[in-house]
């Protein structure tokens, strides 16, 4: 099986990579993908998988979601500027509002995500295949796909697999999504 990752990824880059920067951990995913039996996941190099969730939770974190950021919901009646200081002590935009620990189907949407991009998907290639089915040159707008589809959806916002998306897709507002974080 042929893998590619990136030219610029090198398993080196794993030993940078936290795992309070992505969601989930290399455990769980590993469990997780020998009982769906991903050969992707279980025959990509090792080094690599942190990489992948690290990449995936940064796709992941550009979308918008409903409520605030853990540390944002338990101020009580912040200011705008407390409200700036605790979401920077926290900066995964997950786990929210009450939520002590990340959601199940969040952590699951990471690493299916991660298993994608070690195989070579590229979202953007995605957005490029979408017919565009409706343009206009006032407040330019392009619309792609079958309007209001959620696989359309999923295709703008860069998520490059469904069943990633349908994990994803109750948590968010259905508002624009954020500028990635570097």
């Amino acid at each position: 099986m042929f893998f590619f990752f990136s030219s610029s990824a090198t398993p080196e880059q794993a030993e940078v990579i936290d795992a309070s920067q992505y969601y989930g951990t290399l455990a769980e995913a590993n469990e997780y993908f020998a009982e769906m039996l991903n050969e992707t996941w279980t025959e990509s190099p090792v080094g690599w998988r942190p990489i992948a969730l690290y990449r995936a939770t940064i796709l992941i974190d550009t979308l918008n979601y409903k409520g605030a950021k853990r540390a944002v919901y338990l101020l009580d009646a912040p200011s705008r500027d407390e409200i700036i200081a605790a979401g920077a002590t926290q900066p995964l935009e997950f786990p929210r509002g009450g939520d002590t620990e990340v959601p199940r189907n969040v952590r699951y949407a990471c690493y299916e995500i991660a298993a994608v991009l070690l195989a070579g998907e590229d979202s953007q290639d995605n957005v490029d295949a979408l017919d565009v089915r409706r343009q206009a040159y006032g407040a330019v707008r392009t619309s792609y796909g079958e309007p209001g589809s959620s696989e359309s959806e999923r295709v703008v916002h860069g998520v490059p697999l469904g069943a990633a998306w349908r994990l994803l897709h109750p948590y968010l507002t259905g508002g624009p999504v954020r500028k990635p974080r570097v």
